[in-house]
């Protein structure tokens, strides 16, 4: 039986972790304590045209994720709206697609 290696590897970037919720064609980013960010991110709406249903765990970055670019990036959520300098969604993980709750499959599978 031949096994394969997977090998993840995750740039460490300096960011806002958030997970993208999408679901009928809309997107909610919501932060780890709940907060709904989506409105202060409208750039990053086109992630629901990706999928159709799904809750996508990641980082909200500015510029390449530098410390230099995060003080710019919290000065940003600081202000509850959005800024002149684009934002990235960097995806770790997909938690669910479709209903289908994905946190108990390998990592290669999900």
């Amino acid at each position: 039986m031949v096994r394969h290696l997977l090998r993840v590897f995750e740039r460490a970037v300096d960011g806002i972790r958030a997970f993208a919720l999408v679901k009928d064609g809309r997107l909610t980013l919501q932060s780890r304590n709940r907060t709904t960010m989506s409105t202060w991110f409208p750039e990053l709406a086109p992630i629901a045209e990706l999928v159709d249903d799904a809750v996508i765990d990641g980082e909200i970055i500015l510029g390449n994720g530098s410390v230099e670019s995060f003080n710019t990036l919290l000065r940003r959520v600081r202000s509850r709206r959005p800024g002149p300098e684009p934002v990235t969604f960097v995806a770790f993980d997909v938690l669910e697609i479709d209903g289908v709750n994905t946190t108990e499959l390998p990592l290669d599978e999900r």
